[in-house]
Order: C-alpha cells, then structure tokens, then sequence
C-alpha cells in the first residue's frame, strides 16, 4: 500500500522579495542586541539596587520597608564592593 506524492508547493513571489530585506534586518536586531547584553548584564548585576521589583509595585508597606533597607545598605558599597558582592554571590550561588 502506497501513499501517492504531494506535489511540491511553490514559494510564493512576495516571500523572495521580502526575504532579502527582512534578513538584514533580523541580523541588526541580534547583533544590536548582543552588543547591549555585552554592557546590561554586568551593570544589572554590579548595581541590582537600580533596577525596579515586583515588590516596589505589588508589595505590602513591610516588604516596601525591607526594600529601602536593602537599597540604603546597598548604596553604602563602593564600586569595588559591588564587584566584590556580586562575584563572590555567585560563587555562592554554584557551590550550594
């Protein structure tokens, strides 16, 4: 028992047209974007007092209290402090 063949179908004309616009246009996007990754990521994880928290806009008045604690022990550290925070952090993050 045999299955007869479907024939091919063809690409339509406007997705070759599209095509080589679209293309350059997907790659300016990644490489954009990975060129900012290359900037955000060390900086949100250096500075993450920054950055805004679920906490800060759906949190009860203690969690907002716990927050700005956080926040001004935070902004107490050096430069070299955060650095130093946020590696030694994730040292404690992999080896538990």
């Amino acid at each position: 028992m045999t299955t007869p063949k479907k024939p091919a179908r063809k690409t339509p004309l406007f997705v070759w047209i599209i095509l080589p616009l679209l293309l350059p246009a997907i790659l300016y996007g990644l490489i954009h974007r990975a060129f900012l990754s290359l900037f955000f990521v060390p900086y949100y994880y250096v500075f993450p007092d920054h950055d805004t928290y679920i906490l800060d806009v759906k949190g009860t008045p203690h969690q907002h209290q716990l927050l700005a604690k956080w926040r001004l022990r935070y902004a107490k550290l050096g430069f070299v402090g955060r650095i130093r925070r946020a590696v030694f952090r994730r040292r404690r993050k992999l080896s538990a």
